[in-house]
């Protein structure tokens, strides 16, 4: 039988029990979890946003920098090795995971943005417009970069989380 991978166990075994014991205290400890990553994400945001959105261009300069550079041509696996798939196809399989990620995300956060956050009634009909333009565009080159940088299992952390948070906030409101 062929094997298609193997595991390092120096790397995986750390890994999983690292992460298994964090979604273990974050689901014992819901409400101390739910007030920290709050708390946590306020101070983030208040703080270092600008430092965020400073290290989101800077690593979409990279990457266009080492793709157009001679380093975008660097063959993996050796100088014998012919790619599996084209250019065309792994483009057209990191836009898909890339929109994947953002419509699997936005499918809990977006409908309770607005639940929340109802656009208000006193805004005029253009303030509105313009509010839901500003929503529509919000995402734009460097969501779709930083989706492609934190792809993998840092991103099914963070859905778990993400679903597990939800749950708990659902359960609270019944």
């Amino acid at each position: 039988m062929k094997k298609h991978f193997t595991i390092s166990p120096i790397i995986f075994y750390p890994t999983a029990l690292i992460s298994l014991l964090f979604v273990t205290i974050v689901i014992i400890f819901d409400e101390q979890a739910s007030m920290f990553f709050a708390n946590f994400q306020t101070t983030l945001s208040d703080n270092l946003g600008w430092l965020i959105n400073l290290c989101i261009n800077f690593y979409l300069v990279i990457i266009i920098y080492i793709g157009l550079s001679r380093f975008g041509s660097i063959r993996l696996g050796g100088n014998e090795a012919k790619p599996e798939f084209s250019t065309f196809a792994w483009t057209s399989m990191l836009f898909s995971a890339g929109m994947g990620i953002g419509l699997v995300y936005f499918e809990f956060a977006e409908p309770m943005f607005h639940y929340i956050n109802q656009i208000s009634t006193t805004l005029t009909e253009p303030d509105k417009i313009r509010k839901a333009i500003a929503l529509i565009l919000g995402g734009g080159i460097s969501a779709l970069q930083s989706a492609s940088i934190i792809t993998g299992f840092p991103f099914a952390i963070l859905l778990i989380l993400i679903a597990i948070g939800l749950i708990g906030s659902l359960k609270k409101d019944t």
